[in-house]
């Protein structure tokens, strides 16, 4: 008789044909035997499905999925979710992979507190060093739905799909879903899902690594609809939090979550080569209300808030950008880009 999974590891997969062997294989190498992954094809133009049809003929607890059109990695997510039929459900990205006892860690935990979210540590690698996420919760942390979500606004604990694993009934009996957007589909699931959660845990060991290509940011495509993307992200969580009427109770972490987004944008203006409105974006982040100096002093924000204020009401903002830039490119920190 089949065994019904403890787990359902979810993976996007486009254009993975390079790294898709060493992530595939630290699923189906767990020690954790009772795990499915559940693995949906968004339309590659290399050989990734082949790859990916050449593991299931050997493991069969491979599912594959192919979508008709590209859908993006969020989406494609919420197909997993779907068909999961594991207890908990995880994420993983086609680049990265998980140390071989990551599942049977995350289900003792799980099991051992009656968790809604075990939160997963992460080790970020790079080609020449690894470093240790340290954006990590803690014991006091955990025992408070509230301060979770409020670290999670400020981009304080991970926010990343991957970076928990999730009890399955949270996300059906909540209809929590991924948004329909490409890029900026994280912070408005991870906040529902923190939200509806009742207890919530991690993991004290780093079981995830993130690999980061050299490089990929500077590949930027699609700009415009990234642009669109994080202000969209933005849009997407002020109405959960209306939604809820706890948009007052959280405004402060919004506005930290907002200036971030903001800073991704200009992130894609500075590198992309692509013809966009850069004015018409620049106006609407100079225009925002919550960044008027008197606002931001209301809501008793001293730090990056104000700082970021100031920056874009001087017009100072891209400058800082490009600076900022220019040692991140000196000292070779890099972050990927899907899509």
């Amino acid at each position: 008789m089949k065994r019904q999974p403890k787990i359902s590891i979810i993976m996007p997969v486009y254009n993975s044909e390079k790294y898709l062997k060493k992530s595939i294989g630290s699923v189906l190498n767990q020690t954790l035997r009772e795990i499915e992954l559940i693995c949906i094809n968004d339309c590659s133009t290399d050989n990734s499905l082949k790859i990916l049809m050449g593991f299931q003929k050997k493991d069969k607890r491979i599912k594959i999925l192919s979508n008709k059109k590209n859908i993006g990695p969020g989406e494609s997510r919420n197909i997993g979710i779907n068909i999961a039929k594991g207890e908990y459900v995880c994420f993983l990205d086609s680049d990265d992979w998980l140390e071989k006892n990551a599942c049977e860690i995350l289900i003792k935990k799980a099991k051992s507190g009656g968790a809604d979210i075990v939160y997963i540590r992460p080790k970020i690698v790079f080609s020449n060093r690894i470093i240790l996420d340290k954006r990590l919760l803690t014991e006091k942390d955990a025992s408070s739905i509230d301060k979770v979500f409020r670290k999670n606004l400020m981009r304080k604990v991970a926010w990343a799909p991957w970076s928990k694993m999730i009890k399955r009934d949270i996300l059906l009996k909540n209809k929590i879903f991924f948004p329909k957007i490409h890029i900026a589909e994280d912070m408005d699931f991870s906040a529902r899902v923190i939200y509806f959660s009742k207890k919530i845990t991690f993991a004290e060991e780093y079981l995830y690594n993130y690999y980061v290509r050299e490089g990929s940011l500077m590949s930027f495509s699609n700009s415009k609809r990234r642009i669109e993307n994080y202000f969209e992200s933005i849009k997407l969580l002020e109405d959960f939090l209306l939604s809820k009427d706890i948009f007052e109770k959280y405004h402060k972490e919004f506005v930290y979550f907002k200036l971030y987004n903001y800073l991704a944008t200009y992130g894609v203006m500075y590198y992309s080569k692509e013809k966009i409105d850069k004015k018409f974006y620049k106006k609407q982040i100079k225009n925002d209300p919550d960044f008027r100096i008197f606002n931001i002093f209301s809501l008793g924000v001293f730090d990056s808030v104000i700082i970021g204020s100031v920056l874009i009401k001087l017009h100072l903002f891209n400058l800082v950008f490009k600076i900022r830039e220019f040692f991140r490119v000196f000292l070779g920190f890099w972050g990927k880009r899907n899509h």
